[in-house]
């Protein structure tokens, strides 16, 4: 239609040319604006369409109980001109906003719910009728809307034959507002129409990691947390394998799983499902392994003498060296062995002058918190006579 418009009057123009000289600026002037009404026009018609698209979209939603979680706005510059909404189970839709016809220049298309409870397309306050004659489901198709020789027309078998329908409606709107509220989101059509569609937001079970190295018949305390958590929020855990399980909830949205493996299990698993009073369900697996750690030594004993004293250990899982700060005489380095993936730990025993035993209690503890193992570290008094030992343990001659 474009096209053959614009044609038709460059011909004219070209009759006024050939036939005497004047200023045609004023042809030209209307020329462009006409021009740009056309392309007013076709956009019009094509947000229309990706409007009434999304219009059945949400329909489909409501029928089938579906939910928003978000709402983005979509903007030029500063102005909002339009909406994306995000639903739970159905892809995201997007919608533009129409201005206010003065005169109404385009047909208006809305959905109405029919006397069986369900949604059929209207236009100009009229329900639409397929070729023989029955009401068209919203649900099921959306009508499409064309220009055809400056007459709208709109289709509803995916344009095979068009009706010509007369213009009572809008400047494009088909959707007129979106208000979003804590737990609904209101959309509101250009008729008033109005639907208000439940909004959640995120439901997550949320672990740090989903698999970890515990050690047999060690209790180890598994943290969770749940996003969007209601009052209503339950939590079930399935253990496989030889393993406990124990729900210690702190809040709704936190808590604790205390998990202890069996004393001869190397691997278990445990599946955490959660759901909420809004219908939304989430679970994770964790995966539980041996814990491997190994070391040449459990008991080092010093002479009284300044000395040193190794130990080489390895383990599958990351680990640190904690003990009293009060034994201020016992240093120590960690190193990587040599040619292994083993560590080093050189303990340093400063001088013993007291007249007395003193030790300290090493601790292996790992990433989570957990004991791996405990080394014993001890000195002889001052008046220590070299070649025995301290409680069983050998001295280390100085």
């Amino acid at each position: 239609m474009k096209n053959k418009l614009l044609s038709l009057l460059a011909m004219t123009v070209v009759l006024f040319a050939g036939s005497c000289s004047y200023d045609d600026t004023d042809l030209q002037n209307r020329v462009g604006e006409l021009e740009e009404k056309v392309t007013t026009l076709e956009q019009t018609v094509t947000q229309m369409n990706t409007n009434l698209k999304a219009l059945q979209d949400i329909v489909n939603v409501l029928n089938s109980g579906d939910y928003i979680t978000e709402v983005s706005e979509i903007k030029a510059g500063d102005d909002v001109i339009g909406y994306t909404i995000s639903f739970g189970k159905h892809d995201p839709v997007t919608i533009y906003n129409g201005e206010d016809g003065k005169n109404g220049s385009t047909p208006a298309i809305s959905v109405v719910v029919g006397a069986d409870g369900k949604y059929y397309w209207t236009v100009n306050g009229e329900i639409l009728k397929d070729a023989t004659g029955n009401d068209v489901s919203a649900a099921g198709v959306s009508p499409l809307l064309r220009i055809n020789n400056g007459v709208w027309q709109y289709s509803v078998d995916k344009g095979t034959t068009w009706t010509d329908v007369t213009v009572e409606g809008w400047a494009g709107v088909v959707f007129k507002a979106v208000t979003e509220g804590q737990d609904s989101v209101t959309i509101e059509l250009a008729d008033g129409t109005k639907f208000e569609v439940p909004k959640v937001s995120e439901f997550a079970l949320v672990f740090s990691k989903n698999s970890y190295y515990v050690a047999n018949g060690a209790e180890f305390s598994l943290a969770y947390t749940i996003t969007g958590a209601d009052d209503q929020t339950n939590l079930i855990v399935f253990p496989s394998g030889d393993v406990k399980a124990t729900i210690v909830k702190e809040s709704a949205s936190a808590g604790v799983i205390k998990v202890v493996k069996g004393a001869e299990t190397q691997s278990v698993q445990i599946m955490v499902a959660a759901s909420n009073g809004k219908g939304q369900k989430d679970y994770e697996i964790i995966n539980f392994n041996e814990l491997e750690f190994t070391c040449t030594a459990v008991d080092v004993a010093f002479e009284a003498a300044a000395g040193t004293a190794t130990v080489e250990m390895t383990s599958n899982v990351d680990y640190k060296i904690e003990y009293s700060e009060e034994a201020a005489w016992l240093t120590y380095e960690l190193a990587s062995a040599e040619g292994s993936d083993a560590k080093v730990l050189t303990f340093t025993a400063t001088e013993n002058t007291l007249r007395r035993i003193r030790t300290v209690s090493v601790e292996i503890v790992d990433e989570y918190g957990y004991v791996i193992e405990t080394i014993t570290v001890a000195q002889a008094a001052a008046d220590y006579m070299s070649g025995g030992q301290i409680d069983d343990i050998p001295v280390i001659p100085a």
